[in-house]
């Protein structure tokens, strides 16, 4: 175990006991046979989505404390897994996808890889007291946290769980709401995976994993006469960075392949007796060996014509897992030729534009537009990768008023076995009294309670009438008349979806919102 997760251990027990609330959970975990021979594992930063710059590293230490404490897996803790990407010059994205997670995760020799995501928001908060039948009304911070863990053999989804935890009065001074919070999910959410690993001790304390390989890519391609299409002769490619380098052409064919060269941004030159020398920029990629043909101008052909030839610009847009995006690329101004497809299955795109100074514009469908500066020589290849954020959906409205109903986004939960309301609906019934209150035109609504066909059909009526009513009960004392609500339970009567699968029970438990009178 490094000193920096032994130092997060000591830290995530002394923050265990800090926060108060209730904790809300979501799980789908493989047999325990399927778990038993993950047992080196890598914990990756977590995806940040809060307003705090380190949040997904603090709560992917946490979670590796919390794995270590269990003794059920050796682990590569958090600064591990960044200080060997650093070493070989890879880029760990915020967003990290399954994919990249198998990748990386074969790199490090594990044999599984723990990832996943943090977000912090809020919402307004009812709580009922036992001395009045008012209700406390206020913000309330809420923290969500997702993880996931993936075999690197297989690439299957061993577990993943999701889990959220509200705290009354968290933001005191010099506390810290989002790591008091998360470091209770995350123990309870580590429990959940302990207990189907009961019984599993390993000696944590060998060796786990190896080092990354450096992850250096390449670039090859013809070097050809723009004026016969024929190898040039004698031609030599020079490179600078990262060190000076000579690449000789192939005389024969006008070949060529440069060496390993560490990711990133390479500029070259290509010199010949008789041409014009050529520039260019290329961006090298990890463990790729890129495409890259060169055509030279005969001094005495560029002289003669005195013309400003054609540059050639290309390039690949991914997504954030590395996988290839369709998307359009325009160039402003506008060089006449208008948008550009990139291919589908590649992601790649390649056009003769006339030399100048651009902007390329890089869009896609369910992606963020992203822009890039463009510079290009007479003559000049230029070839860019470009890698699109996706645009994080807008959460819709929890409920909506429609012609003849209040339809809800979201499902009315209760404690399981009760008609006790679950903290997660109260934001839901907090817009359905809101829409009541501020439609008078809606004289009368009628609070439908549903079940599925678990237990006796007496017993589930029963059931759904308790949780209609426990809903009105609710709806009044946020506002709403008491008068202008009815409730009614149908049990399991009136199912909307198949009772044999748990994914058709789940639906077949809800609310509904009747409007039986309105002018």
């Amino acid at each position: 175990m490094s000193r920096h997760l032994k130092h997060t251990l000591l830290i995530a027990l002394a923050l265990l006991t800090a926060a108060c609330g209730k904790s809300i959970h979501t799980e789908s975990i493989k047999p325990k046979v399927l778990l038993e021979p993950v047992q080196c594992v890598a914990v990756m930063p977590f995806e940040n989505l809060t307003p705090y710059p380190r949040a997904g590293e603090i709560v992917a230490d946490f979670f590796a404390s919390e794995l270590y404490a269990r003794r059920q897996f050796r682990v590569i803790d958090r600064m591990e897994v960044q200080q060997a990407a650093r070493q070989v010059n890879l880029r760990i994205p915020n967003r990290i996808s399954s994919d990249f997670a198998r990748k990386l995760g074969e790199q490090l020799n594990v044999d599984g890889v723990f990832y996943g995501s943090v977000s912090e928001y809020w919402y307004p908060n009812t709580a009922g007291t036992e001395q009045s039948d008012q209700l406390l009304k206020g913000d309330e911070p809420a923290v969500g946290v997702n993880a996931r863990l993936i075999a690197v053999e297989t690439g299957e989804m061993l577990w993943s769980s999701s889990a959220s935890r509200s705290s009354y009065s968290v933001f005191a001074d010099r506390r810290d709401p989002l790591a008091r919070i998360s470091q209770v999910l995350l123990n309870e959410m580590v429990d959940q995976l302990a207990r189907q690993m009961e019984g599993r001790q390993i000696n944590v304390g060998e060796p786990c994993g190896g080092k990354l390989e450096p992850m250096d890519g390449r670039f090859h391609g013809i070097v050809k006469s723009a004026q016969t299409g024929g190898p040039v002769q004698k031609a030599a490619m020079l490179i600078k960075e990262p060190e000076e380098m000579r690449v000789d052409v192939n005389p024969d064919s006008g070949a060529y392949l440069t060496p390993p060269i560490p990711a990133g941004t390479v500029e070259y030159t290509v010199i010949a007796d008789g041409y014009e020398a050529v520039k260019g920029t290329i961006d090298v990629i990890s463990n790729r060996n890129l495409e890259q043909d060169i055509a030279m101008t005969p001094r005495a052909m560029a002289k003669k014509k005195e013309v400003v030839r054609p540059a050639i610009v290309g390039g690949r847009v991914l997504d954030a897992g590395g996988l290839p995006v369709a998307a359009v690329v325009r160039f402003d101004p506008d060089p006449g030729f208008g948008p550009i497809k990139t291919n589908a299955d590649t992601g790649r795109f390649r056009k003769e534009i006339n030399p100048g100074s651009y902007t390329a514009i890089f869009t896609a469908d369910g992606f963020k537009p992203k822009e890039k500066a463009v510079r290009l020589e007479s003559g000049q290849n230029f070839f860019v990768e470009v890698t699109l954020d996706p645009v994080q959906p807008e959460k819709p409205e929890g409920a909506q008023l429609e012609k003849d109903r209040i339809a809800l986004q979201d499902q009315i939960n209760f404690v399981t076995g009760s008609d006790r309301l679950a903290e997660s609906s109260y934001p839901a019934l907090l817009q359905v009294a809101d829409i009541i209150k501020k439609n008078p035109n809606v004289k009368l609504v009628q609070v439908e309670g549903h079940t599925d066909d678990r237990g006796g059909a007496q017993t589930n009526q029963r059931l759904s009438q308790k949780r209609a009513e426990a809903v009105v009960q609710f709806l009044v004392q946020s506002g709403v008349e008491a008068g202008r609500l009815t409730a009614i339970g149908f049990g399991e009567a009136v199912p909307i979806a198949d009772n044999s699968t748990e994914a058709g029970r789940a639906r077949n438990r809800r609310v509904e919102f009747t409007i039986l009178e309105q002018n």
